[in-house]
């Protein structure tokens, strides 16, 4: 209800469920035993995650409590306080179902789309002459992105801050490092393209598609940014 009435973009959505995610699996235990209590410094410990990624919104502890069970209508609406003293009178918990052979386990959009584009738009830039140090990747693959992608020009939203995107570049920089597309230079701390990383990217731009396209537009940006910057250091 929240989400529909608030109409924010995708990523901001996104950013939100991702927060709460990671807050909620830190208190599931090895048994897969959820303790009903521990929410409440879960619910804080988003809280302040959510004002620091700048995406709390108008959210209150009470909608904040039930994005922990957005799958239970009733929670949803539940009192946060009167919530917790039902489960201290209670001391009530719950079980997890585990992971099982039965499981199948599809591919999300995340996997099937997102982070194979993040991670082309990684060795793009990685492949140029200036490489990128690895704590502005986020940055660089958002601006990336805002620049060359007609959906994402003019945005209000800069990608370059979204706490989402930085989640997912860095999965996609463990991904190309495990494969040996690329290796953060020790030095300096730079992400550098490998031989293998090259080949791969020389065999996908050689494609005459629109994501050769898109791709080698990013190459341009990137390569453009770097002599607005070098020309804006000569001037100080």
């Amino acid at each position: 209800m929240w989400v529909r009435e608030s109409r924010l973009d995708f990523l901001d959505t996104e950013g939100i469920a991702s927060i709460v995610e990671s807050e909620l699996n830190k208190i599931i235990d090895v048994q897969h035993k959820l303790k009903l209590q521990d929410l409440r410094k879960s619910v804080g410990l988003a809280e302040a995650e959510l004002v620091k990624e700048k995406l709390l919104f108008d959210l209150n502890k009470d909608q904040l409590l039930g994005a922990f069970f957005f799958t239970n209508s009733e929670v949803e609406i539940m009192n946060f306080e009167g919530f917790f003293q039902e489960v201290e009178e209670r001391n009530s918990g719950i079980h997890l179902p585990g992971d099982t052979e039965d499981v199948i386990h599809l591919l999300d959009n995340e996997t099937l789309f997102q982070l194979p584009l993040i991670s082309l738009i990684l060795l793009v830039i990685a492949s140029g002459k200036r490489k990128p140090i690895a704590s502005e990747l986020g940055q660089l693959v958002g601006e990336s992105i805002e620049t060359v992608f007609a959906g994402f020009k003019g945005s209000a939203r800069h990608l370059g801050w979204s706490a989402l995107l930085r989640i997912r570049t860095v999965k996609s920089v463990s991904f190309l490092e495990l494969s040996g597309f690329v290796e953060i230079r020790n030095k300096d701390n730079r992400l550098v393209a490998t031989k293998k990383g090259q080949r791969l990217l020389k065999s996908v731009l050689s494609k005459d598609n629109e994501l050769a396209c898109h791709l080698l537009a990013v190459k341009d940006a990137f390569a453009t940014a770097h002599k607005d910057a070098q020309y804006e250091t000569k001037l100080i």
